[in-house]
């Protein structure tokens, strides 16, 4: 619910308490945020209801999370906002790995805390920097005794640090060492090499999406294109994220890999459409997002790819099973929605290699592109011969379609 108070200064000060993670709460959420910034308001975002029933439990979901966290840093960057943070730890937890820690310290527009703690005091500090191989650390949580499952690895602003190209010239088994110490390491040969093999493409996809911040996400290929969220100030207000984390499971589950990809930029439609206005002119946003998950480049009939793209990322959910969920800005829609693309993974095991995608067009102003990825990691200690036969073969006919830069 929006409502305003006395002015503070020159601002007038409103207030909305989230009320939930529903699809509507999203919605509201965005009109309180619409008419702040239209009446010249501050926004008093009190998330403490989070903290409310048995917190500990509490699943926000992918998508609420991520939505938050693109309204923030980007239609809404500039407005100023008074935040309270709830305080329980896995709601917390939640929310970090969800990127929204990144936005609230990243944005241009001011921001107040209230409620704050020593991890989301934290949090917010190690979310503030950028990072490049050559500079820093990437890490949450770096001391020895930090559970796996509480330790997030964060690639900040990767886009004005390095160069097009540049990840995918560095060795992946150097730039992403926390890999080996989260995956446990098994006693047969054969999930040695498993596991060998995973965290080769978990390397393999996680360079994808880095090096697609730095040579799509902020390149305006549009001379005349003036893009009312970044407009002429793209150096100044882009911002680009890559947080890694793990989640156990339990006795009767697997462990799983969890990453979110996040940029204010031009997004995954407009960005292919500006590269092939021929062949993509009727297409839908929808229609492109699906086809840069669903096919290899080398089987998309559009002259100048030759790359893996984020194709690669089915590759890896492939490898125990998983689900890829990628929200971009509809370019067709004037700034006003947001095309959601889920794809449901089946284990190469399985036997069965078919795509599950759902698709839906939301109307958020949604800024930029969001990739969230959660893959099963295979339980390497039960793999056997016939099982790893199955890895390297699907795996074989997979690499060559990624060996290639897009």
């Amino acid at each position: 619910m929006y409502s305003a108070s006395v002015a503070q200064g020159t601002l007038t000060e409103a207030t909305h308490r989230v009320a939930g993670t529903a699809e509507r709460d999203v919605q509201e959420l965005v009109r309180c945020l619409q008419r702040a910034l239209t009446d010249g308001a501050s926004l008093g975002l009190d998330l403490s209801p989070l903290d409310e029933g048995n917190a500990s439990a509490r699943r926000l979901g992918p998508w609420w999370a991520s939505s938050v966290t693109n309204l923030l840093a980007g239609h809404f960057s500039n407005l100023p906002l008074r935040v309270a943070l709830p305080a329980a730890r896995g709601v917390q937890l939640q929310l970090l790995r969800g990127g929204l820690y990144h936005a609230l310290a990243q944005r241009p527009g001011q921001v107040d805390y209230t409620a704050s703690n020593g991890f989301a005091e934290e949090a917010l500090r190690s979310s503030a920097g950028a990072w490049s191989p050559r500079t820093g650390p990437v890490l949450f949580g770096e001391a020895s005794g930090t559970p796996a499952s509480e330790r997030s690895y964060l690639y900040a602003n990767t886009h004005a640090r390095a160069e097009s190209g540049y990840f995918r010239r560095y060795e992946g088994s150097a730039a992403f060492p926390f890999l080996g110490e989260i995956i446990p390491w098994p006693v047969a040969s054969a999930g040695r090499e498993a596991r060998r093999m995973f965290i080769l493409w978990a390397c393999k996809a996680l360079v994808e999406v880095l090096d697609n911040f730095s040579t799509h996400a902020f390149n305006r290929l549009d001379a005349g294109f003036d893009a009312d969220w970044l407009g002429p100030m793209v150096v100044d207000r882009a911002r680009s994220c890559l947080l890694v984390g793990v989640t156990t499971g339990g006795a009767d589950s697997c462990d799983r890999l969890h990453f979110i990809a996040l940029d204010n930029g031009f997004g995954i439609p407009r960005t292919m459409r500006w590269r092939h206005p021929r062949p993509l002119r009727s297409a839908s946003s929808a229609d492109i997002v699906e086809r840069v998950l669903r096919e290899r480049l080398t089987d998309r009939d559009i002259d100048g790819h030759a790359g893996g793209g984020l194709w690669c990322l089915s590759v890896l959910a492939g490898f125990a099973g998983g689900t890829i969920w990628v929200t971009s800005e509809d370019d067709l829609s004037d700034g006003q929605s947001a095309t959601r693309v889920q794809v449901d993974v089946p284990a190469i095991t399985s036997g069965d290699q078919s795509l599950r995608i759902e698709r839906r067009s939301t109307p958020l102003p949604w800024r930029g592109t969001t990739v969230h990825v959660q893959v099963r990691i295979p339980r390497t200690e039960d793999v056997d011969e016939h099982q790893l036969k199955e890895f390297r073969d699907r795996l074989y006919i997979c690499s060559s379609a990624v060996s290639q830069p897009a």
